[in-house]
């Protein structure tokens, strides 16, 4: 894939209030909106083989608390990635 999301197409995920599984992989995304965080209902997320870069620990914790898997395989995260950064993540099984 190589999906170019614009602004409003960002916007348009964040408005899916009941989403529950969005695959973005193998996108070549460099980033992602902060409106994320609001999808509550996102169970899981796969985000690997894109070019997200910026700090790991930042970007985790804005994500919705319910999250039960998570990959970010194969992306530019840089800096420590603090264990703390998923205290909010209790039903994370799959990272």
């Amino acid at each position: 894939n190589q999906l170019s999301l614009t602004r409003e197409g960002y916007l348009g995920i964040c408005r899916l209030a009941n989403l529950r599984e969005l695959d973005l992989s193998s996108n070549a995304l460099r980033s992602l909106p902060y409106c994320l965080g609001n999808l509550t209902r996102l169970r899981t997320l796969d985000l690997s083989n894109n070019q997200l870069n910026g700090n790991l620990s930042s970007f985790v914790s804005g994500l919705p608390s319910l999250l039960e898997y998570l990959s970010l395989l194969n992306n530019n995260f840089n800096g420590s990635f603090l264990l703390n950064s998923l205290v909010n993540q209790t039903r994370l099984t799959g990272f």
